[in-house]
């Protein structure tokens, strides 16, 4: 991208600060911080799903599936191990 020229006017202004942070929306401070930080982390899982969505789209065109299953394996297989034994119990040798 190139350097804008520094001829050039621009019509920009800068921006007027607001008041949001000492406005009173609720009737309680304590509501409008806790939908302020309800607000916010909307918008990061928001964000954070939709990268996570870009990057399985790119897994799969790039063929990653086999590295995604293999880690997804590795870290939550045990999970699907039944566990019927006892702990004491003599295991089969392999």
């Amino acid at each position: 991208m190139a350097a804008p020229d520094p001829k050039r006017p621009t019509y920009t202004a800068e921006a007027i600060p607001s008041d949001v942070k000492n406005g009173l929306f609720l009737g309680n401070p304590a509501l409008d911080n806790l939908m302020s930080c309800m607000i916010a982390m909307g918008a990061e899982v928001w964000a954070t799903k939709r990268r996570l969505h870009v990057m399985e789209a790119v897994m799969a065109q790039k063929g990653i599936e086999a590295d995604r299953d293999r880690f997804v394996d590795l870290t939550l297989g045990p999970l699907a191990n039944e566990a019927y034994r006892p702990v004491g119990s003599n295991f089969p040798k392999r």
